[in-house]
């Protein structure tokens, strides 16, 4: 089943803001949950994503439009992931943490406690970012938009199957009602899409 609008935008943003923010020479990946994650919610239903879906396809092939508004949106959910508040703060916390074990380090003093503050910060990582996702999951308004989302790709499926049928009997009124129509619908998603965008963005930030 192809990835949801929703899974590919978030799903990559997590791995932008995951590195986002300063970071000392120490690696903060591996352990407890420290590294990106590359699931999001939403992976369980189909809403026009870019993998597979013949619509995009077709859309792609119109100039790239789509395409550029796509990259646009991910963009601006990698900034909203990037500055999350809570997030920063956990980000913060980690650098903290491993400043204060390379200079227990260059001092030769004992780090046993730096260690446990630098696996403590990436559970807290972890688990913030685990609740960030969860919560994006069960927000109304999100799941409201998915749903519209989901209704526009049936309708624009079922527009272009209508259309391939009148195309093969060679009905030219009925190929422009279609085309027209898609058209409309095609336009729809995109409003949708936007709201989608708009309204995950604002999750992210709260």
């Amino acid at each position: 089943m192809q990835k949801s609008l929703l899974a590919f935008l978030v799903a990559s943003s997590f791995a932008v803001a995951a590195n986002a923010g300063p970071h000392s020479g120490h690696s903060t990946t591996g352990s407890a949950g420290a590294t990106a994650r590359t699931t999001a919610p939403g992976t369980h239903e189909s809403e026009g994503g870019r993998s597979g879906g013949k619509d995009e396809h077709h859309e792609a092939g119109k100039g790239g439009h789509h395409e550029g508004g796509e990259h646009g949106a991910h963009g601006a959910i990698a900034a909203a992931l990037a500055a999350n508040p809570t997030l920063v703060a956990d980000r913060a916390a980690l650098v903290a943490a491993e400043a204060a074990l390379k200079a227990d380090q260059a001092a030769g003093k004992d780090t046993a406690a730096d260690l446990a503050a630098i696996q403590a910060a990436r559970k807290q990582l972890h688990a913030d970012r685990e609740a960030l996702e969860a919560k994006l999951e069960a927000d109304p308004k999100v799941l409201a938009d998915r749903a519209l989302l989901k209704d526009d790709m049936a309708k624009i499926e079922t527009l272009e199957a209508k259309l391939s049928a009148d195309k093969a009997a060679g009905s030219a009124d009925a190929i422009a009602a279609d085309k027209a129509a898609l058209e409309a619908a095609r336009a729809q998603r995109t409003t949708d899409r936007a709201k989608l965008e708009a309204d995950v963005i604002a999750v992210l930030t709260a």
